[in-house]
């Protein structure tokens, strides 16, 4: 027997050596009288199965204790075991892995206990396979351990890992149970990105039926109707309120096999103006001069300080100084069929528009220098990548250009830059139809008559 505390004996596995690294675990009581680290050799003190480091059964027992003691304990003090314990846990663990002295499956088991071992928030303990590790994509925090690389190792040893896909298609269906509200939004946009990043596997069939929400509502029934173009798709939703438009809660263009699965009905839809045309078409004609401000502005902005957002204009810029410009008072009517809706033609009203062909610009005037309106029709003719930067530079643009003169600059990629573009629509134009046709040159404004100015 070993002499403790106050002439107390015990057998030698239950008797400590006094470290630093034992007192911060146990007791006075605990420690071997007279006998410091430094006093007894390594191998006797393993011969006589003396306590010389803390053991990781003894940390256990440890949390366990601090769990039944109830409401008086210190958070810190538990954090401060979990970092101690995932010191003894190694990168790889198998259910016979040593960690201490138990094995993974031991120390699985003896945290799966009763209410389990993992706290979260005082006198909140939970079993490891209720909880997930990473980020809080739920934002549940009651369901994720801390992160942390000094935690990771342990979590791993519990088998406490990142949410799967069954997780989130759960979460989603629970989520879809409620009134749908902004904090919705909020979990949607971490949820739909993380699931874009798992990588595609037999439970992807299930995301075909899964709750979306649609103009605030929650339907899991396709079809779904999908438009890239938000006020599109929003004005169409209104206009037809028997079908079922998805409104995601952000930008989803880099979500393609999130999209793909959720078994939507891409919409591509001819819009055609119904305004009166002239009339918009001259009222531009008064802001041309400060319409080609602002795309002077972007363009010597972008030049200077983002060069490669400029290059991926998909026009070159003197046609971009010279598109043609209808500007409204109000919300224009615009005509809206696509082959897969049987309702026909619908009429709606927009504030912003970039129809192709022909190539112009439609816009509200005090929609002009807006973000969502003006900034989102410039930038729909830039590569998508960039697109919500240049939706702000343009706001910007247009809020710079109102009084201030803007010094038009030219650089050498600018002429390379139109070459290119013009060598595509050559290969385009000759692969679709088998003829050349001839266009005006990118920098002669589209011929028109003389208009009055209002």
């Amino acid at each position: 027997a070993i002499e403790v505390w106050r002439g107390h004996h015990v057998a030698p596995d239950r008797a400590v050596i006094k470290s630093a690294e034992t007192q911060s675990l146990y007791q006075s009581s605990d420690f071997a009288c007279g006998i410091e680290e430094a006093d007894i050799s390594s191998e006797l003190a393993a011969a006589l199965r003396l306590i010389t480091e803390v053991r990781v059964s003894d940390l256990v027992a440890h949390l366990r204790e601090i769990r039944n003691q109830g409401n008086s304990f210190d958070m810190a003090n538990v954090l401060s075991v979990y970092r101690t314990l995932a010191g003894f846990c190694s990168e790889v663990v198998t259910w016979q892995s040593r960690v201490g002295d138990l094995t993974a499956e031991d120390l699985r088991q003896r945290f799966s206990d009763g209410p389990g071992l993992v706290c979260l928030s005082p006198c909140q303990w939970r079993k490891p396979t209720e909880l997930f590790s990473g980020k809080d994509i739920f934002h549940k925090p009651e369901k994720f351990v801390p992160a942390g690389n000094a935690y990771h190792h342990l979590w791993r040893a519990l088998g406490i890992g990142k949410p799967k896909l069954l997780d989130c298609i759960r979460y989603c269906r629970d989520l879809a149970g409620r009134t749908y509200s902004c904090s919705a939004d909020a979990a949607l946009i971490d949820i739909y990105r993380y699931m874009e990043s798992l990588k595609p596997h037999e439970e992807r069939r299930r995301l075909k039926t899964l709750p979306l929400a649609c103009a605030r509502a929650w339907t899991g029934q396709r079809p779904i109707y999908f438009v890239h173009d938000r006020e599109l798709r929003d004005q169409m939703a209104a206009a037809l309120p028997s079908e079922r438009f998805w409104t995601p809660p952000c930008d989803v263009r880099d979500m393609p096999e999130l999209t793909k699965a959720l078994d939507l009905a891409f919409l591509n839809p001819t819009v055609t103006v119904m305004a009166d045309l002239q009339s918009a078409l001259d009222f531009g004609e008064t802001l041309r001069i400060r319409f080609q401000r602002s795309v002077d502005h972007l363009s010597n902005e972008l030049a200077r300080n983002d060069p490669t957002s400029r290059e991926k204009l998909g026009i070159t810029w003197d046609e971009l100084r010279n598109i043609p410009l209808f500007l409204y008072d109000e919300p224009f009517a615009v005509a809206v069929a696509d082959p897969q809706i049987k309702m026909g033609v619908v009429q709606i009203a927009l504030r912003a528009l970039f129809s192709q062909i022909p190539r112009a610009l439609h816009l509200v005037h005090s929609a002009t220098g807006l973000r969502d309106f003006g900034g989102r029709v410039v930038a729909s003719l830039f590569a998508r990548d960039v697109q919500r930067h240049v939706e702000a530079e343009w706001s910007a643009s247009w809020l710079a250009s109102e009084e201030v003169p803007v010094e038009r600059m030219r650089f050498a990629s600018d002429e390379e830059h139109a070459e290119a573009l013009a060598e595509l629509a050559r290969k385009t134009e000759s692969g679709s139809s088998g003829k050349i046709r001839v266009t005006a040159p990118a920098n002669r404004p589209p011929s028109a008559k003389p208009r009055s100015l209002k």
